[in-house]
């Protein structure tokens, strides 16, 4: 199976770590996350990025961490990547983690007022970030540029099988010998082959988004050097770089906008009865257009208590933060909708114009 090859992009792209100050300030570096389901060996893997720095698993921050706590972590270390293990999904929803993901991707610095007192202190962030969740972060465009997603699955990977883990200390401990012969290579030839990747990857992919294809590069110079450097067969490297890249680039073609998904999602909630027309939502008409109305903590929370058991839920934050540039939404008003209780209630809704949407025809009044 290809589950080497998904160790060994983690590892790459923990061992590029040490250009990280070049690579921010230039073209971004990408957060690595390994998402997998409990018990898949994500963690396992994450911890074997650590021996590349001689570091053991004890060196693993808690996944209890806030977006701000792993922040102050990354402007602590310089060159290493700060590994956060089963990072909770509250922080991989929340707006902080989006502001933490597109800071941390070009290194950006930020300001805060210190304690009780006048002067500015600058966070700088000099190091990358990996962590390990159960939790997709959300589909956001500007966080799914900025991250390289590794899903790990039982299917695909045993951790049994793997001779270099923090179990097998001899072949673990081996491990920290990678980065001192790493550091030999000038960075100018490393950002040389890092360039010849991703021309590579343009010339056979040549519409896909320009930020994904660094991140994919980033990582895969990390895989050349990880194997050169043990002297493995990488003839058909080129020909699996292209093959992976091509399956990471379809899947953030196709990541849906949340409003998209909840707009989508409505007629059916409508069908099933969860969503009433006149009582929780509502629809108006104006030159052929069909118009939607909804209070939207009303509407994501009945969304998300429906889909629960398919694990398919919207955080409200996420969602305003796409509706309000959403090319659907029309702005708010106020509107009266019948509450839990059946009783009229004044709500500030959201507008969506769903013209063209299938299965809203049927559910307009004139």
């Amino acid at each position: 199976g290809n589950s080497w090859f998904l160790v060994i992009m983690a590892l790459g792209q923990m061992l590029m770590s040490v250009h990280f100050s070049e690579f921010a300030s230039n073209l971004g570096v990408p957060a690595l996350i390994l998402f997998g389901s409990t018990g898949s060996g994500k963690s396992t893997i994450i911890s074997a990025g650590l021996g590349l720095f001689g570091m053991s698993k004890d060196a693993l921050t808690s996944g209890g961490s806030t977006a701000k706590s792993i922040e102050f972590f990354i402007s602590q270390y310089n060159g290493i990547s700060v590994c956060i293990d089963d990072v909770k999904a509250s922080t991989i929803e929340s707006e902080s983690f989006v502001t933490l993901i597109k800071g941390a991707f070009s290194a950006t610095p930020r300001t805060k007022m210190q304690h009780q007192q006048d002067d500015v202190k600058y966070v700088q962030i000099c190091s990358p970030i990996a962590l390990s969740t159960n939790s997709l972060p959300p589909s956001l465009p500007e966080i799914r540029n900025r991250v390289n997603i590794i899903e790990i699955f039982g299917s695909n990977f045993q951790p049994q099988k793997w001779q270099f883990f923090e179990s097998n200390k001899k072949n673990y401990q081996a491990l920290s010998l990678i980065l001192p012969e790493f550091l030999k290579i000038p960075y100018e030839t490393v950002f040389t082959e890092y360039q010849r990747i991703k021309n590579l990857l343009e010339q056979n992919n040549p519409s896909a988004h320009p930020r994904v294809l660094n991140n994919l590069a980033y990582s895969f110079t990390g895989v050349y050097y990880l194997l050169t450097m043990g002297q493995f067969n990488t003839s058909q490297l080129d020909d699996m770089f292209d093959t992976y890249a091509k399956e990471q680039i379809a899947r953030y073609n196709q990541c849906e906008n949340v409003v998209d998904t909840l707009l989508n999602e409505i007629p059916y909630l409508i069908n099933v009865g969860i969503l009433n027309p006149n009582e929780n939502i509502k629809f108006e008409m104006d030159n052929e257009k069909i118009f939607v109305l909804f209070n939207k903590k009303t509407i994501i929370n009945l969304f998300n208590q429906y889909f629960r058991g398919q694990k398919k839920s919207i955080s409200e934050e996420i969602f305003s933060s796409f509706a309000k540039n959403h090319q659907r939404f029309k702005g708010t008003k106020t509107v009266y909708l019948k509450n839990a209780n059946f009783q009229n209630k004044r709500w500030n809704a959201h507008i969506f114009d769903v013209t063209g949407i299938d299965g809203f025809e049927s559910y307009y009044e004139n």
